[in-house]
């Protein structure tokens, strides 16, 4: 019973210490660690911008920002939403996100985010809209040119609860290729699919660094696998 008990508390203890925030006022100022995010969702043709601060590194205590300190978007205040221990702020469209952060002690970061076009789907048609299980497939994207430096392409495939994810970041490449093998998990039948394009952004930030992103959602389309 004693061995159980400890065991309880020191989850407890964990699962506490992983969700607890502090003000970044009560740090130093050069150990806040950023992390930018931009999404653009094409089904809703939204954009949500993210951001998070972190004690030291990627890791470390989520932070809320000291009265003295500001994140802003394009020149808006971000909304802090405490479920999530991060700021928020979205608008309607596909468009690049200027990010300012000012800490405590007056100290500017700004930031540049930009997209690529969404890599989508190709538009379904006879001749595209069904997939199959005994053969190796390449699946290319639309919209979107050959992969460049710093850029990835993952592709999601949907069925009922089973999920597959395929990334492709080499530079130059316009598709997917799929395994025959890979459709294992999948019955016949409809199949969600779309793509996220991702782009690492290097960023200004305080000593202790951060990482940005940008992300687009494609629309997601049901194709049929067949054998």
């Amino acid at each position: 019973m004693n061995t159980l008990k400890t065991a309880l508390l020191l989850l407890i203890g964990t699962s506490l210490f992983s969700c607890r925030n502090e003000n970044s006022e009560d740090i130093d100022q050069s150990e806040i660690y950023t992390d930018y995010r931009i999404i653009y969702k094409e089904d809703v043709d939204r954009t949500f911008v993210r951001a998070t601060f972190k004690h030291e590194s990627n890791t470390g205590e989520n932070l809320k920002l000291g009265e003295e300190a500001k994140i802003s978007a394009d020149g808006t205040d971000m909304v802090w939403h405490s479920t999530f221990f991060r700021y928020e702020y979205d608008f309607p469209g596909l468009e690049d996100v200027s990010i300012g952060f000012t800490d405590n002690e007056g100290n500017n970061f700004n930031n540049a985010l930009s997209f690529n076009k969404v890599a989508e789907y190709n538009t379904l048609t006879s001749n595209n809209d069904s997939l199959y299980k005994d053969s190796i497939q390449f699946i290319a994207w639309d919209n979107a040119g050959p992969l460049a430096s710093s850029e990835y392409v993952n592709l999601i495939m949907i069925q009922n609860n089973s999920v597959i994810v395929l990334s492709n970041d080499t530079v130059g490449a316009t598709g997917v290729y799929v395994e025959a093998t890979t459709f294992n998990a999948f019955q016949l039948g409809d199949i969600e699919v779309h793509f996220e394009k991702w782009i690492d952004v290097s960023l200004n930030t305080p000593t202790a660094g951060g990482n940005g992103k940008a992300q687009t959602i494609s629309v997601t389309q049901t194709v049929k696998l067949l054998n």
